[in-house]
C-alpha cells in the first residue's frame, strides 16, 4: 500500500505530492524534484558510453564503461539505441540524416528553454530495471527530472553532458556481468566507439 507524503513546493505556486512505498526510495509521480543541494555525492561514478552491442537474442546493450574498466550493460529500444548511434556515428552518417530526432528536439527545446543539462545520473536499479535523473540548472535553481537511462544518455551524448553511476548501481552491476569485460556473448562488431 502506498504512503503519500506532501513535499515542500518548489515555487511558492507549485506544490508537489510524493509517493512514497515502505522500503522504496522515494518516487515523485510528475517526474521533478528539487534538488536541495545540487552537489552530487562524491561516491559517484562518471561513465562514458563505451559500446552498442546485441546480446545473442538480438537485443539492443548499451555499455557504459568507467575508467576502471567497470561495466554497465544496460538493454535499451531499438529507437534509443538507433538515436544514441547516430550522435555517436553522426560524422559517417550526416547524409542519412535530414530531420532532427526527438532526443534532437529536446536537447534544443533544453537550450532555448534557457536551461542546461549539467549531467545524468543513474541512481536506482530495481526489478531488472535501471531508473536515471536528468539535473538541469535553470536560473532559479537545479531540478532532476526522472527518465529512462537511454533517453539520458541519448541527450547527453547530445549535448556534451556527464554520465554518472551510484556505487550501488555499479555494484549491482558488476554482479550482472563479467568484471573483466562484457558478455562474450555479445555481438561488438555493431556500433563500436
Amino acid at each position: 500500500m502506498n504512503s503519500y507524503k506532501r513535499a515542500q513546493p518548489l515555487t511558492a505556486q507549485v506544490a508537489v505530492v510524493i509517493v512514497w512505498q515502505p522500503g522504496h526510495d522515494l518516487c515523485c509521480p510528475l517526474g521533478l524534484w528539487p534538488v536541495l543541494e545540487g552537489k552530487m555525492s562524491p561516491d559517484d561514478i562518471q561513465v562514458h558510453v563505451w559500446q552498442l552491442a546485441q546480446d545473442q537474442a538480438d537485443r539492443d546493450v548499451l555499455l557504459l564503461r568507467d575508467d576502471a574498466g567497470r561495466h554497465l550493460p544496460i538493454w535499451i529500444g531499438e529507437c534509443e539505441a538507433t538515436s544514441i548511434n547516430l550522435k555517436l556515428q553522426q560524422h559517417r552518417l550526416m547524409s542519412f540524416l535530414r530531420r532532427p530526432m526527438t532526443h534532437d528536439l529536446l536537447a534544443e527545446l533544453i537550450h532555448r528553454l534557457g536551461a542546461l543539462l549539467v549531467r545524468v545520473l543513474i541512481d536506482d536499479y530495481w526489478n531488472g530495471t535501471y531508473y536515471a535523473k536528468l539535473y538541469l540548472q535553470l536560473n532559479d535553481g537545479e531540478i532532476a527530472v526522472d527518465c529512462r537511462p537511454s533517453d539520458a544518455v541519448a541527450l547527453a551524448v547530445r549535448t556534451d553532458a556527464p554520465i554518472f553511476v551510484t556505487t550501488q548501481v555499479m555494484a549491482v552491476a558488476e554482479q550482472l556481468v563479467d568484471v573483466e569485460g562484457p558478455d562474450p556473448e555479445l555481438d561488438s562488431d555493431r556500433d563500436e566507439q
